[in-house]
């Protein structure tokens, strides 16, 4: 039986994670059987050292796949303490209790912590550089699981749109039938990753028992402005889009530029990447809007 613990349980991501690999034990696929053990927040702080070496000793998963992350960009700039506890501190934690009790941690990670500046997708070895509180803290967890638990996989993602929680395709759809006009920025490349698709590529790298860094997302790099008129063309929606630069979009914390990922290294190791974005906007239009 293959026991994997999931904290940070409750949010974007985790909840369809959860949802995939209870649809994966209940088809059978694995050997041997599968158990989930999903351990929100409110249930396992993952800043509490001694809290969380108890939670994992009782659990005795072969898998951790932390979720947990402090995600709100802008508040990390008034924040950096919370921001470093959450996403570094907590990793560190888990990291040192799957090494202690003999569990493999995979660790979900950002493609903010790159700079935004190289001027094409980001591989796995190009160097880090952030530009921001949050990117910094995540980059700082990185480092600490990598140190802490040899047995690790950490996965960098991006632009995450799910069923739960709030996404870019929920904003536009929501905006552009509030307004029918908007102002999207234009020069802020990156690459939208679907949840679903996200906790396959997931389960595919712990099915090969792959350690390391890894980009995941869906395949195929666009603009805010390329993605919001695919979302309303999927969706039948006329929307006038007017472009805006990065530049004049008022925010509190620097976000790259370009900080689009490349998912090549996925490909060939696991022999399989995630279907293009567009076709990842219209499943989650088509299918997973409730």
């Amino acid at each position: 039986m293959m026991k994997v613990l999931i904290p940070g349980a409750g949010g974007m991501f985790s909840s369809d994670l959860v949802r995939f690999l209870n649809e994966l034990k209940a088809s059978r696929a694995v050997s041997g059987g599968l158990e989930v053990v999903a351990a929100p927040e409110t249930g396992l702080d993952i800043t509490d050292a001694a809290k969380v070496d108890a939670f994992v000793a009782a659990c005795e998963p072969n898998i951790i796949i932390n979720c947990a992350a402090y995600t709100d960009v802008d508040r990390a700039e008034a924040e950096p303490e919370k921001a470093l506890a959450v996403n570094a501190v907590g990793p560190e934690n888990l990291a040192k209790s799957a090494k202690r009790h003999g569990a493999k941690l995979v660790h979900i990670s950002t493609n903010y912590v790159f700079s935004g500046d190289k001027g094409s997708p980001y591989v796995e070895t190009d160097e880090a550089q952030p530009v921001n509180v949050y990117g910094r803290t995540k980059l700082e967890g990185d480092r600490r699981v990598a140190e802490h638990c040899p047995n690790h996989l950490i996965i960098r993602t991006a632009w995450l749109f799910g069923r739960k929680g709030r996404n870019f395709i929920e904003t536009m759809l929501k905006l552009g039938r509030e307004k029918g006009a908007l102002a999207v920025v234009a020069d802020e490349l990156g690459s939208p990753t679907f949840t679903l698709d996200l906790a396959a590529a997931t389960w595919n790298l712990i099915s090969i028992q792959a350690m390391g860094v890894f980009h995941v997302a869906n395949t195929g790099v666009c603009s805010r402005l390329d993605e919001a008129q695919a979302i309303f063309d999927l969706a039948g929606l006329k929307v006038k889009l007017t472009p805006i630069k990065l530049a004049d979009y008022r925010r509190a914390a620097r976000v790259p530029l370009n900080s689009a990922l490349d998912c090549s290294k996925l490909g060939r190791v696991t022999g399989h990447r995630p279907r293009p974005w567009r076709d990842a906007i219209r499943h989650y239009i088509e299918f997973e809007r409730s």
